[in-house]
């Protein structure tokens, strides 16, 4: 599903692996946002591998891309129920699993940046699609690709994000929905 990463893992080893994930997993299914009136995100995000242990092995890097799929769901109906506007999208780094997050974007007093729109990306994948449709049915999720080089390294950022979600990072699907920046 994802590419083998370039970067090492943490410096120590991991300990404990069945219940770290155990907990993970109860992490995910409790996962809440505070969606009372007046909430707002300015990019929030969070991260479920700080260390990087996803980049030590695949099966670990699974588990912690399908809790990120588990809090985007769980956040996705969370703030549909609160009718807020919002964007919700999952950024996944393909050479640094500490670096994956779930983000969070509204409205908000510390800048006119809303709605985000993720620019310069590569969007459909049809490997990753039928991948995910399996993780997470019934929900379409849209798959975009962005690669830059930073300092003499090749970077590669994987977005997902679902239409039925909130305000759409992708511009051609903004521009359908009729919800201008």
């Amino acid at each position: 599903m994802l590419p083998a990463t370039k970067v090492c893992g943490p410096r120590k080893k991991l300990r404990g692996k069945r219940r770290r994930l155990r907990a993970l997993r109860v992490e995910a299914e409790c996962f809440s946002l505070d969606v009372r009136e007046g909430s707002w995100w300015n990019l929030w995000h969070k991260h479920v591998d700080w260390y990087g242990y996803g980049n030590t092995m695949v099966g670990l890097r699974r588990a912690y891309v399908s809790a990120l799929l588990v809090m985007f769901l769980r956040a996705g109906q969370q703030l549909a129920a609160a009718r807020l506007q919002y964007q919700i999208f999952i950024s996944l780094d393909a050479d640094d699993a500490s670096d994956d997050a779930l983000y969070v974007h509204s409205p908000n007093p510390n800048a006119s940046n809303f709605p985000y729109l993720a620019e310069s990306i590569d969007w459909g994948d049809a490997d990753l699609d039928e991948a995910l449709s399996r993780l997470v049915s019934g929900l379409e999720i849209r798959v975009g690709h962005m690669r830059w080089t930073d300092a003499d390294h090749e970077r590669h950022v994987i977005l997902l994000y679902s239409p039925s979600f909130g305000v759409p990072i992708e511009k051609a699907k903004l521009d359908d929905s009729g919800v201008g920046p």
